[in-house]
């Protein structure tokens, strides 16, 4: 059985009503999941394809001998944007920042533009 505990982000979900009779498939695109962004922090998870029986509280992994799941994926974390700070991480490139002192014994008063 599968635990709700452990579920990081669920990406669709499709009820079918009717039930799906005996010999038919779904093709696609007439199944067709997405999110526009995944919220999961950076880590290695599975994706699965659950279902449960109308009336049940068990759960389970949807499998067949063409697809299988689940299946391992990887998140990781998106590419940091460059800044005008520093746009490629060498010295020479730094940007300059003016310091402002209050007076001889204070720390220096950073002022961005």
């Amino acid at each position: 059985m599968i635990s709700k505990e452990n579920f990081v982000q669920t990406i669709g979900t499709y009820n079918e009503t009717s039930g799906l009779p005996s010999g038919y498939v779904y093709s696609s695109p007439f199944i067709t999941f997405s999110c526009s962004s995944i919220t999961a922090p950076p880590g290695t998870y599975i994706l699965a394809i659950l279902e449960k029986e109308t009336g049940s509280s068990t759960t389970y992994f949807v499998g067949g001998s063409y697809f299988t799941t689940p299946i391992n994926i990887v998140v990781v974390a998106p590419n940091l944007s460059p800044d005008p700070y520093e746009p490629n991480d060498v010295q020479t490139a730094a940007y300059s920042i003016p310091l402002t002192w209050n007076n001889d014994y204070t720390q220096p008063v950073i002022r961005f533009k």
